[in-house]
């Protein structure tokens, strides 16, 4: 059964709650709710970032959207500013209003966590984004090789952060199953799950296993989804960036992707950038460092983000600095001849993505379902 919903605080990174709506099963957002200072009052709900109007508006109001809706999405304060109003506040308001809330990030404070514990004594956290794979972990622990997965793979990476891989996730995975394909998933956000996929799981970032322990647990936990769900093709998302991009932003110098490609051998890969004007020469050079990296992988599509890098930032105080445009920020200029470069802007992108994926999958004689 439905439940309608509140998204606060409301930011660019939220847009897919209403975007992809359709994906989520039972929450139906009908509410964005937005902190005064952001400047997204009044606004559109999706055209914040220069997408199709929705007709949903942005308010001010948290405490007229619970009174109108059944449950409250309580998304990241990574960016809010002020000692009132966060996460802290906004489960208290919570539990005043007795409603029940879906947490997408963690507490950061012990305040936060004192809160959090209050409100699941009520029974008021419908559901949260952590995860148990200790079973998992177990089994792994037994084997000291990795599993032949039978479905074709193709994978999602960024240059870094900030790159519209969690929009081309949901595109892409909206436009295969439009067509007729059953999809396994793993994203990259940790409450995947919500719009009916798997999250990237948490024991790739555990301290407690070395590098080759994660390759094979990570394999087997691919290899148990495609036994339940016995998937055309499988779609995995890699958080962060797949290389660094400067000296303090490094991405972990892209160990995690090494590792993720190493213990599925992936088909094809979709590599999402930061706007820029590059060269013929830029995607060549991409597409071998992808082969070289990825476990021979093919890449198969570029896909132009809206984010641009800040180098006056870095130049300045070697600061990273994330700069969001709501429009092309600059035309592609040049285009590698045989691999399709597309921008996040561009009208029928995910199709066209899509396409890309599906010509993969002939392959493995996977018919167009069309």
């Amino acid at each position: 059964m439905e439940k309608t919903a509140t998204i606060y605080p409301y930011s660019k990174d939220d847009i897919q709650f209403f975007r992809y709506a359709k994906l989520l099963g039972e929450i139906q957002p009908v509410y964005a709710v937005s902190p005064p200072g952001w400047g997204l009052i009044g606004k559109d709900a999706t055209a914040i970032d220069g997408g199709k109007p929705s007709g949903i508006v942005i308010t001010e109001n948290l405490d007229s959207a619970l009174q109108n809706s059944e449950l409250l999405v309580i998304a990241s304060f990574e960016h809010y500013v002020g000692e009132e109003g966060g996460l802290k506040d906004t489960l208290e308001t919570a539990i005043q209003y007795k409603k029940p809330f879906v947490l997408l990030s963690p507490p950061q404070t012990p305040e936060e966590q004192i809160a959090l514990e209050t409100a699941k004594q009520l029974g008021l956290l419908h559901c949260s984004s952590e995860q148990d794979h200790r079973n998992i972990i177990a089994l792994a622990s037994e084997k000291d090789d990795c599993d032949e997965l039978k479905s074709p793979v193709t994978l999602i990476v960024g240059q870094g952060p900030y790159t519209s891989k969690f929009e081309t996730q949901l595109g892409v995975r909206q436009e295969l199953i439009k067509r007729g394909y059953k999809v396994s998933q793993i994203g990259s956000r940790p409450y995947c799950e919500l719009f009916g996929f798997h999250s990237f799981p948490s024991f790739m970032f555990s301290k407690e296993l070395d590098e080759t322990q994660k390759i094979i647990t990570f394999n087997q936990f691919v290899k148990q989804i495609e036994n339940e769900e016995e998937p055309d093709l499988i779609i995995v998302c890699v958080p962060g960036g797949i290389m660094p991009v400067f000296e303090k932003a490094h991405n972990n110098f892209g160990i995690l992707h090494v590792e993720v490609s190493a213990a599925i051998e992936p088909d094809s890969v979709i590599y999402n950038l930061y706007s820029n004007e590059y060269s013929t020469q830029f995607y060549e050079k991409s597409a071998e460092m992808m082969y070289h990296r990825l476990n021979h992988v093919k890449t198969n599509c570029f896909i132009m983000s809206g984010s641009w890098i800040d180098y006056g930032a870095h130049h300045e105080n070697k600061e990273f600095r994330i700069i969001k445009f709501d429009k092309p920020y600059n035309k592609i200029i040049e285009k590698p001849e045989e691999v399709p470069s597309l921008s996040i802007f561009e009208k029928n992108v995910f199709e066209k993505a899509t396409d890309a994926v599906v010509a993969v999958l002939e392959g493995y004689n996977l018919v167009d379902h069309y």
